[in-house]
């Protein structure tokens, strides 16, 4: 793994907003180096074919975000001596959007709101990481989110509750249910609508219930149960993308037509069973990215 003991920064950043937080980031981070500032992306590229960066950052305007960002990570990358270099974007808004579509793994965003250090510490990983390390490494894994959604279950539902999980079944997927809520993470670095139902079998609570209660009241029960568990996991994953510098996107419907065939081509469906001895929990989810 290369190292280096002092970085070179290239910094995008027209107005001088960005340079004393970059530079104050970089004394506190201990590691040391150089922030070549300049105003456009001309100057920047000139810059990185005469010195050598391990980093860039660029200032977004939150106004412009969209084509901005964009156009600058797909002229970088198009040249031979950035192709392959980390870009931070740092924007004033709480997250940065973009219109169309980027899966780049060593391009990643944050609010400049709290500095810019912890930002500058996420990207370092990123500057001697390999692309097959960077693409094993931005998905959210299968086992975290099965951490994460026993935890909003419990979170919302009880934390006695001993849930065990497990692929489902195609019967699973297709069994009766007696409330559900979908959802949607757009990122990325990570990409997929998911749809969660409280199943009627082994529902030792509701059972209890109907005894003394209309269906139309225990599936309005059913509902707000696992539309609050849903919304906490949902929760969940946006703070986790967000601490891992996740760019976010529109609907699937509204992107160009390019961008959703690609999403379309990578969909993968995976379907877990939550079983505790009171309720049965199915999570479906369909992977874009």
């Amino acid at each position: 793994m290369e190292t280096y003991s002092k970085i070179h920064i290239g910094l995008l950043d027209p107005e001088h907003n960005l340079e004393t937080l970059v530079k104050e980031a970089l004394i506190s981070s201990g590691t040391g180096g150089y922030v070549h500032t300049t105003r456009t992306m001309l100057e920047l590229s000139a810059k990185i074919s005469t010195q050598k960066m391990q980093l860039i950052i660029s200032n977004v305007d939150p106004d412009d975000t969209a084509n901005t960002a964009q156009a600058m990570v797909s002229f970088l990358r198009s040249k031979r001596d950035s192709k392959d270099l980390p870009i931070l974007l740092l924007t004033p808004d709480s997250e940065v959007k973009m219109k169309h579509l980027i899966t780049d793994a060593r391009t990643r965003a944050f609010s400049s709101n709290t500095g810019a250090f912890v930002p500058l510490m996420t990207m370092m990983p990123l500057i001697s990481a390999t692309t097959e390390t960077l693409n094993a490494a931005k998905a959210l894994s299968l086992d975290w989110i099965e951490d994460q959604f026993i935890s909003a279950l419990k979170e919302k539902l009880g934390g006695a509750l001993d849930f065990q999980c497990h692929s489902a079944s195609y019967d699973d997927t297709h069994a009766a249910y007696l409330g559900q809520y979908a959802d949607e993470i757009r990122s990325h670095l990570g990409w997929f609508k998911l749809s969660a139902r409280i199943l009627k079998e082994n529902n030792e609570g509701m059972a209890k219930l109907a005894k003394s209660m209309d269906s139309d009241t225990i599936e309005e029960m059913a509902n707000m149960q696992i539309t609050t568990v849903v919304k906490d996991f949902t929760q969940r994953v946006y703070m986790e993308l967000i601490g891992k510098g996740a760019i976010f996107f529109p609907p699937i419907e509204d992107m160009h037509p390019a961008d959703r065939k690609t999403l379309y081509s990578n969909a993968q469906a995976q379907a877990v069973l939550f079983r505790s001895p009171e309720m049965t929990v199915v999570l479906e989810l369909n992977r874009y990215l």
